[in-house]
């Protein structure tokens, strides 16, 4: 009976390391990946933009492909990323995470802004969590104006 006991308490540990375990890296999967599928889409609408109108810590005003006026923004409020087309706001962050940090930085050639310096850092959406469960991603990329061809 004390031999199945020890048995029964090493399998019940072992259990919950496993389970805690795969908690967090589930965690860490989800962190790192929307901080990366952020960061590609903000800098990818930066990339094809037509130009760059202003730029300011939290956010970046250009012209798409269209001509039309559009903003990438950091909403601190609700912890995401925005971008906004004619006053209407669409979120390109999930809701399965937030946004605790975006900055943009101009970089300028000649008073004219080539690029932007963009850096985000993203967490968990529970502050709450356990510290075993916290996870923050911070990445950081240059990202340039495709120039016309025509």
């Amino acid at each position: 009976m004390s031999l199945l006991t020890v048995t029964m308490v090493v399998l019940a540990q072992f259990t919950t390391d496993i389970i805690r375990n795969t908690a967090r890296s589930r965690v860490v999967k989800e962190v790192e990946l929307n901080a990366q599928l952020t960061m590609n889409r903000m800098a990818s609408e930066i990339r094809h933009a037509q130009s760059i109108t202003s730029v300011s810590a939290t956010e970046v005003v250009y012209l798409d492909a269209n001509s039309v006026s559009t903003i990438l923004r950091f909403d601190s409020a609700n912890s995401r990323v925005e971008r906004v087309i004619n006053s209407i706001a669409e979120s390109i962050t999930t809701p399965e995470v937030r946004v605790t940090a975006l900055n943009f930085t101009s970089i300028e050639s000649a008073g004219i802004i080539k690029g932007i310096d963009l850096a985000i850092s993203v967490s968990q959406k529970s502050i709450s969590a356990p510290a075993d469960y916290k996870h923050q991603a911070n990445l950081a990329t240059k990202v340039f104006a495709r120039q016309k061809l025509y």
